[in-house]
């Protein structure tokens, strides 16, 4: 978004986020994910700061980590020893699971974007998660909103 659109509209991206995760039933939603896959051709330096600021923002609002999606050459490039405190969603497309650049490990790995499954006439996203239904809930799955959490009533 920074890219095309400018930084300010990042910052209100990630709000307009923050506020579709507060909203009413918001405790069932998926955690945040922040999809960085390539640079569109911005320095290396803005890109990762754009990041920064986005998951800062998202974490701080939320309370929560969002998880990370890139594919593994993306990361090894860009990412490696980067956002070490946050889960990592890999996509390598192979049956030889990712080894990172850094030796972090992943937390999810998409292998297969050519996944088939009964019911569904497309083609699906395969991936392994390394852990348990309970440990998966915990990564994936944003907290239940208190009592004393309040949707911001500002709009972007």
């Amino acid at each position: 978004i920074a890219d095309d659109l400018g930084e300010e509209v990042a910052r209100r991206s990630a709000q307009e986020l923050v506020v579709y995760h507060r909203r009413p039933g918001g405790q069932s939603q998926f955690s945040a994910l922040l999809d960085i896959e390539r640079t569109d051709g911005i320095a290396t330096e803005i890109m990762l700061e754009e990041a920064y600021i986005w998951l800062a923002k998202v974490e701080q609002a939320l309370n929560v980590k969002p998880i990370i999606y890139t594919n593994q050459h993306f990361y090894d490039r860009y990412l490696a020893g980067k956002f070490d405190t946050y889960p990592l969603w890999i996509a390598r497309y192979s049956m030889d699971s990712p080894l990172l650049a850094d030796g972090k490990n992943w937390d999810i790995w998409q292998y297969s974007n050519e996944g088939c499954l009964d019911g569904i006439c497309q083609k699906v996203d395969l991936n392994v998660f390394p852990g348990t239904v309970e440990m998966l809930n915990r990564l994936c799955w944003y907290p239940a909103p208190t009592n004393d959490t309040v949707a911001p009533t500002s709009t972007p």
